[in-house]
């Protein structure tokens, strides 16, 4: 496939994208772990993390 020179690719944006979304997910998990550290929320979290990006990729 032939690109110009000064172009990054699709995937650079996409992988741009996509860690500043993990971040934000990350973020919000641990900002709910130091405001509410229960049973439920730790054991939920992870799981809906690893959900998000599954669904993602």
């Amino acid at each position: 496939m032939i690109k110009r020179k000064n172009q990054p690719s699709g995937w650079f944006f996409y992988g741009y994208y996509l860690s500043l979304y993990h971040d934000y997910l990350l973020l919000i998990f641990y900002a709910h772990l130091l405001i509410k550290p229960n049973l439920f929320g730790l054991t939920a979290m992870p799981i809906a993390l690893d959900r998000e990006m599954y669904l993602l990729t």
